[in-house]
């Protein structure tokens, strides 16, 4: 059984490979487990090799535990309601990516460019913003707790009245922040 799966597994890899990005980009999100895997490591592999980019991209609803995206250019990437725990997208440009309403605990976002992100009722429990660039973000709504702020730039960002609060009493300066 064993040797069936890796077969499998490479006969995917190498389908995937030989699919224009725009169509393997369009296809991930309805992807599942080793698919989705192996539909993205062909993207990873591609953007390697490319310009790096999968700008305005939409991944709306990708479930895709664990995924590895780091330093991609991911500019405007639709992820709304998407399931991405544990998600690696360290130093990846993010700036306008919609987030709102996914699950993202657990995820690592340092030193990420998320500048006007929307993550709007996210799940960002746990979540790693530590150097992250969050200005003008829209946080309102997302489930915080555990979230890592350190360092990260907050000017303009959006949070709901109660977030502010607490956030204020562990030491943050948020004055530019709004409501």
């Amino acid at each position: 059984m064993p040797l069936l799966y890796g077969v499998q597994r490479r006969l995917r890899r190498r389908w995937y490979a030989l699919q224009p990005t725009d169509k393997l980009a369009a296809h991930l999100p309805l992807l599942t487990g080793a698919a989705a895997e192996a539909a993205l490591h062909a993207l990873q592999e591609r953007l390697a090799h490319q310009d790096g980019s999968l700008r305005g991209v939409g991944w709306a609803g990708l479930n895709l535990p664990r995924a590895q995206m780091a330093a991609w250019q991911l500019q405007d990437a639709d992820f709304a309601a998407a399931n991405l725990p544990g998600g690696y997208f360290a130093y990846s440009q993010m700036a306008g990516a919609n987030f709102r309403g996914a699950n993202l605990r657990d995820a690592h976002f340092r030193e990420a460019q998320l500048t006007g992100a929307d993550f709007h009722g996210a799940d960002l429990r746990q979540v790693n913003f530590a150097r992250a660039d969050l200005r003008a973000a829209d946080l309102r709504d997302a489930d915080m707790r555990g979230i890592n702020l350190w360092g990260a730039k907050l000017d303009g960002a959006h949070f709901c009245a109660d977030q502010l609060n607490t956030l204020r009493q562990m030491g943050m300066h948020l004055s530019a922040a709004s409501e």
